[in-house]
């Protein structure tokens, strides 16, 4: 699916650079150089999850990279599809990871990536694109309810974790998880863990009890969304020890 006319080609230099401009960049006290985890809205672009997500790894001790692949392009919102597609965002992911590796307060053989949504299908289909050695490219890859059909073999070594609701209506945790049994089988590191009851967004807390409806979601047929507390702090402890396991010295 094309990006918007007048953006230019999502591989583009002159756009590449433009996306730097809207760069966040959180890190840790001190002078590093630290870990570092690139961060991936969804279709609905940057929201306050990826800066709650962002305080707690430099917390953690990481530094974070929160992309904006719609800026630079003139986008606002894409769930509708048909504007941008996960695949158009590669070349984001890519870029940012090049570029933190010239970064003097970030060690370029420990970085990470986690996408939600549109950007956890970005988040795999980067994979296919990726060098295969986890230290020239991700120590480790983090996949929130990402859309799963169509994501083609990958042959990069990078452990991967995949979190998903079980009674997710828009990218449901089927597809995901014979993606996941399909890379298991080829001898890679892919784990899925599936919440039961949990819909899209499950990790967000800004989402509250209800459940919300999202109009434009798949072509206008409408997807839900609802915080699940459980499915949230499950999530968190998992991602912390993943992180740790695959970026820490």
């Amino acid at each position: 699916m094309p990006a918007r006319a007048g953006a230019g080609p999502p591989g583009d230099g002159e756009l590449q650079a433009a996306m730097r401009k809207h760069d966040i960049v959180v890190q840790p006290d001190g002078a590093g150089p630290f870990p570092a985890v690139i961060l991936l809205h969804g279709c609905g672009g940057p929201t306050g999850r990826e800066k709650l997500w962002a305080e707690r790894l430099r917390d953690w001790g990481y530094l974070s990279l929160r992309v904006n692949s719609f800026a630079a392009r003139g986008l606002r919102r894409v769930c509708g599809g048909g504007i941008l597609s996960a695949e158009e965002r590669v070349p984001d992911v890519l870029a940012a990871l090049a570029y933190l590796q010239t970064r003097p307060d970030v060690d370029p053989r420990r970085i990470a990536v986690i996408g939600w949504s549109h950007g956890g299908g970005a988040t795999l289909a980067t994979l296919g694109h990726a060098p295969e050695e986890p230290v020239e490219g991700f120590r480790a890859a983090i996949a929130f309810y990402p859309y799963c059909r169509r994501i083609p073999p990958w042959r990069t070594k990078t452990p991967t974790l995949i979190l998903i609701g079980e009674a997710d209506d828009w990218t449901p945790s089927i597809p995901c998880q014979a993606l996941t049994d399909r890379q298991r089988r080829a001898g890679f590191d892919v784990t899925q863990v599936t919440y039961p009851g949990a819909h899209h967004g499950f990790d967000n807390p800004q989402l509250g009890p209800d459940k919300h409806r999202v109009s434009d979601a798949l072509g206008g047929r409408g997807a839900t969304m609802q915080y699940n507390p459980t499915a949230a702090e499950d999530s968190l402890v998992r991602v912390r020890e993943f992180l740790a396991k695959h970026l820490k010295d």
